[in-house]
């Protein structure tokens, strides 16, 4: 998933209901912000996280609180129902 993409799914999930627009624009910003500090050398990968999606699910949380919590990145989703459908 890109960074566009995830600001997409973000997007999405506002203008759908699924999450508030609030929390939506909250979690753009975050994301942004996360981009941002990787790009300025601020912030780096946390070596200890599973992948890069948990990674920014983390970071997203620690800046936001709960708001980060209601955005899984879709890949990240894509993947867990991928890996239950082929073994289920």
């Amino acid at each position: 998933m890109t960074y566009r993409g995830s600001i997409a799914h973000a997007t999405m999930l506002g203008q759908c209901g699924i999450i508030s627009k609030s929390d939506s624009e909250k979690i753009i910003d975050g994301l942004k912000g996360i981009l941002t500090d990787i790009e300025n050398g601020s912030l780096e990968m946390d070596m200890t996280a599973e992948d890069i999606h948990m990674f920014i699910e983390a970071e997203l949380t620690k800046r936001l609180g709960d708001v980060g919590k209601d955005f899984i990145l879709p890949v990240r989703e894509t993947i867990r129902w991928l890996l239950i459908y082929v073994f289920i």
